[in-house]
């Protein structure tokens, strides 16, 4: 009886855990630059509703397009996260002359986890949510790079209601003046392309 008990147990559990799991799918393309060139750039597709000319090129930090040493790099980049391999096939398209990349990926979710956890597209820096923002403009390079075209005189007004909510005030004061001009453009060197819009161009 007690053993009958044990094994209804562990069957309850193990249902409870494949139900709180969903089977998800991906497909990643790989770009060449050519047909003998092994490096690639990758974009995703999750399904999702495709915003026009928003990109869903896997990028950096910084916004720059991720290059993986081949699609198996890019195989084993997506395997860290989860995501294993189903099928694949190769498409070489004439204009311009390269070989495309299709691999279809497969990764069981957790119940409260999101399909793109620890991806960054081009669309979502380009367009990063409201508490993405928060924690960008938290970062010492963003904020030299806002107050740099405060600075500057370069900053466009329009985006000045965001700045306000995004940037404290003191630490803006501060920054504006006991930097000057080029140690704000040292300490912003690697700030995040999202900010580029805020700046005023001739």
């Amino acid at each position: 009886m007690k053993k009958l008990f044990l094994c209804l147990a562990f069957l309850f559990s193990l249902s409870e855990m494949n139900a709180q799991e969903k089977q998800v799918y991906c497909e990643i393309v790989g770009t060449s630059a050519s047909l003998l060139g092994k490096e690639v750039t990758v974009s995703l597709d999750f399904g999702q509703d495709r915003k026009l000319f928003k990109s869903q090129a896997l990028v950096d930090e910084l916004g720059a397009p991720i290059v993986f040493n081949s699609m198996i790099d890019a195989l084993n980049w997506m395997g860290q996260l989860g995501w294993e391999f189903a099928q694949a096939y190769v498409v070489t398209t004439d204009s311009p002359k390269q070989n495309v990349y299709h691999y279809l990926l497969t990764k069981k979710l957790k119940e409260g986890e999101a399909i793109d956890a620890g991806i960054r597209t081009k669309e979502s820096v380009d367009s990063p949510d409201e508490g993405k923002k928060v924690e960008l403009a938290q970062k010492e390079e963003n904020m030299a790079y806002v107050a740099l075209l405060m600075k500057t005189n370069r900053l466009n007004s329009k985006y000045k209601e965001e700045i306000s909510k995004l940037f404290p005030f003191n630490s803006m004061s501060v920054l504006i003046q006991s930097k000057t001009e080029e140690e704000l453009r040292t300490m912003s060197k690697k700030h995040s392309k999202y900010f580029d819009r805020y700046e005023i161009f001739e």
